[in-house]
């Protein structure tokens, strides 16, 4: 216990200034509409069929796929469902940014927002500072609403001889050590050599999205709400000292995943919380003081990025945006964002059922 005592203290106090940088964005994205090869073939480029497509593989539920360069990313269309109640065509891209998703609205107007992942990766100079601070934020890292965290890992995270990197996983949350696309492995890892960050990600479905209107692509597009989608999804958590029956912060956290591994918070929270072994455990667990500086650096990247993205929509909509002032101007009718007119529509519903 104390050798872990002094690694964590340590590990606590020096993982602001060893970070080089924090960057947060939108990674894989899925569109799905009703589309089919003849409406999309030409439109969004040429498509290119991939010959060794294995449904069973990727996307189950498609028989086919095909490849197309847009606005300089790669698009890949699955198309031919094999049931009805399915969309015609999926779209999958990494990394988009708005004037390509302006442009693919002006061309596929019906494209609705199925699947986003938002990111936050923590950069680091070098893979030792990845691998000792990522067993550090296992350590700590509290996903909210979450059930139990599985680590997937062919060794301990201490292990000097592990060479491959980490994954975590909840069902809407992924924590993992990363590097840069290009030197992933076949096998959809990458050597720990090659880490330079850590990730949180946040795999916003259907149904995430919908609750706040996203599934428009318009109103995606407008504000995708880093804020509201990541601000209180994780907390880095420890239970107070103060409370019986209950692990201190350096004590051995026992509580093993589906995986064997053992050591995290979160599953050591949920296992006692579940057998009620603490009355309102909820109120038994306190923020760890010294990750406070880092969890709010983040938050502040988080505020940041939607920030920017907000100036750019307004940058590329600039005609747009004037127009509709100039038609209020006029006609004096008021002209709301789509947002406004959604929440409007929630609201006439709730006072007729009130």
């Amino acid at each position: 216990m104390k050798e872990r005592r002094c690694l964590f203290k340590n590990l606590k106090k020096s993982i602001n200034d060893d970070i080089s940088k924090i960057k947060i964005r939108i990674h894989r994205f899925r569109l799905s509409g009703p589309y089919l090869w003849s409406d999309l073939d030409g439109k969004i480029g040429k498509l290119k069929i991939n010959e060794v497509y294995n449904a069973s593989e990727r996307m189950p539920n498609y028989k086919k796929n095909a490849f197309v360069r847009f606005k300089n990313r790669n698009l890949s269309v699955f198309l031919n469902p094999k049931e009805g109640t399915l969309p015609q065509c999926i779209i999958e891209l990494s990394y988009p940014y708005q004037k390509l998703l302006s442009n693919l609205q002006s061309e596929l107007p019906r494209l609705k927002v199925s699947f986003a992942e938002y990111t936050i990766d923590i950069f680091f100079e070098n893979h030792k500072n990845v691998k000792k601070y990522f067993n550090l934020i296992y350590r700590y890292i509290y996903f909210r609403n979450q059930k139990e965290m599985v680590l997937h890992s062919n060794k301990e995270l201490d292990d000097d001889s592990r060479k491959i990197n980490a994954w975590v996983f909840t069902d809407k949350m992924k924590l993992y050590e990363r590097g840069p696309d290009k030197k992933i492995n076949k096998g959809g890892y990458w050597l720990l050599n090659d880490v330079d960050r850590i990730r949180i990600e946040l795999k916003a479905k259907w149904r995430d999205l919908n609750s706040n209107g996203l599934n428009n692509l318009e109103l995606f597009l407008k504000n995708p709400l880093f804020t509201s989608l990541l601000k209180n999804r994780f907390k880095f958590k420890r239970f107070k000292s103060s409370v019986n029956n209950v692990p201190s912060e350096y004590d051995d956290y026992y509580v093993k995943d589906s995986k064997g591994h053992s050591g995290a918070f979160q599953n050591q929270y949920l296992y006692l919380k579940d057998r009620k072994y603490v009355k309102n455990i909820s109120q038994s667990i306190e923020d760890v003081p010294e990750l406070l500086p880092l969890y709010y650096r983040i938050l502040s990247k988080i505020d940041l990025r939607e920030k920017k993205w907000l100036q750019k929509y307004e940058e590329i909509n600039k005609d747009r945006i004037i127009k509709e002032k100039i038609i209020k101007k006029k006609t004096k009718w008021e002209v709301i964002s789509l947002e406004e007119a959604m929440q409007m529509q929630k609201d006439l519903i709730a006072n007729n059922y009130s």
